[in-house]
């Protein structure tokens, strides 16, 4: 993961939250797992417009920022209902893909939505100006996450892909 690749904005994921996860209700504890620079937008709109009630950031490349935690350690052992992993595993090597979804198996959770930005879909990673770009569709990461976190469901709506526990 890279801060270098980290937009600001709301994940598309968080805003259509709804539509790709339809048990949504407010209440819940969310995860923000590799959350980049600007957590607070995510924060902001999980709390006041989803209705969240603990959203938590995790990434470990951000230090010193008063919402995310950048040790595993520090949310390993809670349990969340949602995790969201947004563009995270796009910006991945193949060589690093096994260990970070090795490290997302350790949260606890119920759901996990995984957002993924394709790039140009010719399954061939390379520098961008901003970091690197695995450019993979959507499916391919279907097998990584299944062998990961070994899930009673998984779907694929779009670039998105939904794991129920």
């Amino acid at each position: 993961m890279s801060l270098a690749t980290s937009r600001k904005q709301i994940p598309a994921s968080m805003t259509k939250v709804e539509k790709l996860y339809p048990s949504w209700t407010s209440g819940l504890t969310v995860l923000n797992y590799g959350c980049g620079k600007w957590p607070q937008l995510a924060h902001e709109h999980l709390i006041k417009e989803k209705g969240a009630l603990v959203v938590k950031h995790y990434d470990p490349n951000l230090t010193n920022h008063f919402l995310a935690v950048n040790s595993i350690e520090d949310i390993n052992e809670q349990f969340f209902d949602v995790v969201f992993v947004a563009n995270v595993l796009n910006v991945l090597t193949k060589e690093q893909l096994p260990e970070v979804l090795k490290q997302i198996q350790m949260v606890s959770a119920g759901v996990y939505i995984f957002q993924i930005y394709e790039g140009n879909k010719s399954n061939v990673g390379g520098k961008t100006r901003d970091g690197y770009q695995r450019n993979a569709p959507t499916r391919n990461y279907y097998t990584y996450i299944f062998n990961a976190l070994r899930p009673r469901d998984i779907e694929i709506k779009r670039n998105n892909i939904i794991v129920t526990m």
